[in-house]
């Protein structure tokens, strides 16, 4: 199963996500699953908004960074931030 969208968007995929744990048809499993997003950014300037190097930046700047340009809540923002920090936490042992 595949999600394509323009403009990239952590609610999408939070939404997606939900949507393939929560499949139960009869007969039927999801395989694979895939979401891509057609507007790709075309440098890290985009993502930070200056001409850093990624050697410069942490991961956690680059993703906080990412994640100040989205259209969400701050609640819905706290929970991804949250999640980011378990996967490098887990990363790093």
């Amino acid at each position: 199963m595949e999600l394509v969208e323009k403009q990239h968007s952590p609610q999408k995929i939070l939404a997606f996500q939900a949507y393939i744990e929560a499949f139960d048809k009869e007969g039927f499993i999801i395989v694979k699953d895939r979401v891509q997003f057609t507007d790709t950014l075309d440098s890290l300037s985009e993502v930070v908004g200056s001409q850093n190097t990624l050697e410069d930046l942490t991961p956690k700047d680059v993703f906080t960074s990412l994640l100040d340009q989205q259209d969400m809540d701050e609640e819905s923002k706290n929970k991804i931030l949250a999640s980011f920090h378990e996967i490098l936490e887990s990363l790093e042992s």
